[in-house]
């Protein structure tokens, strides 16, 4: 399929002709936006990321190491991205394939297999601060764009181009593309899965982190209720985020002295799969019967 676009639309397969389409999609630009959400949003990240534990923590640590090497903002914002990615619990390796210069035909035959990706040629012998050789796209074995310059650039380009040909986010990258698309790109929050909405709400100013609204779930007398500190404003909103409009309150005080709201009239909402929804609704109807 990407050929064919290729063929009888050559003229969108540039930078400034995919930027250009997606602004006149979106109304909103493209690279300039991701770049300067994703500098926004760094700080942040990275506190999320230090909480995270197990095998995917200690992978994290070790993809961020490189920032403490260099510090051009190219490789900085390279690193977030692949180390969201790993927190997302999906691998970055699937969408960013390495290869040296010297690689030649291997590197194009293992390209002409990939369904969707970013390349990166490295140059033989270069170290942490030399700039790759060439970054580029890769659609269904076909080059798409060439001589990006860096990571970051690609990803936001290659947001682009899934917007321009109305292409689906690959299954097994699924929430990580969410997440670009919500917390740089700002766009369809309303369709993101529950996992990608966890990480919204945790790069919102006055907010709350995913780990804290993991640990605000309790289970309460005869169903599930949430309870969010009366202090964080955005507590509140994410609450009625949750459980949908219309939600009521009740006070109750907090062993530290604060006082907390529980939602008194919960019920399930979610954006899991079909199956998922008919498992919930048994659930619920349980723990009515309670």
């Amino acid at each position: 399929m990407i050929m064919e676009f290729k063929i009888r639309w050559p003229g969108l397969f540039t930078v400034a002709e995919v930027e250009a389409e997606f602004v006149r999609i979106t109304t909103g630009p493209l690279v300039s936006k991701f770049h300067a959400q994703l500098d926004q949003h760094t700080a942040q990240l990275i506190k999320v990321f230090k909480k995270k534990g197990g095998s995917a923590g200690t992978t994290i640590r070790r993809i961020l190491v490189p920032i403490t090497q260099n510090e051009t903002v190219e490789k900085r914002r390279e690193c977030i991205l692949r180390a969201l990615c790993i927190y997302l619990n999906e691998d970055p390796n699937i969408l960013f394939k390495e290869y040296l210069d010297t690689a030649g035909t291997a590197a194009q035959r293992e390209l002409e297999q990939l369904t969707l990706g970013i390349y990166i040629i490295k140059v033989e012998g270069g170290d942490a601060t030399t700039p790759p050789a060439d970054v580029g796209i890769v659609i269904e074995g076909v080059e798409v764009l060439h001589d990006l310059g860096d990571v970051t650039s690609a990803c936001a380009l290659l947001m682009g181009v899934i917007y321009a040909l109305n292409l689906s986010y690959p299954k097994e990258l699924k929430t990580f593309f969410e997440g670009l698309q919500k917390l740089f790109l700002q766009l369809d929050a309303g369709r993101l899965s529950a996992k990608a909405s966890l990480l919204w709400e945790s790069g919102r100013e006055n907010r709350l982190s995913p780990l804290s609204l993991r640990s605000a779930l309790s289970w309460r007398g005869r169903g599930l209720q949430l309870r969010l500190n009366t202090g964080s404003l955005s507590g509140e909103n994410l609450c009625r985020e949750v459980v949908g409009r219309g939600a009521e309150y009740r006070d109750s005080p907090a062993k530290n002295g604060r006082v907390c709201k529980y939602v008194v009239n919960y019920r399930p909402v979610s954006h899991l799969l079909f199956i998922s929804k008919i498992l919930e609704k048994i659930v619920a109807h349980q723990l009515n019967e309670v």
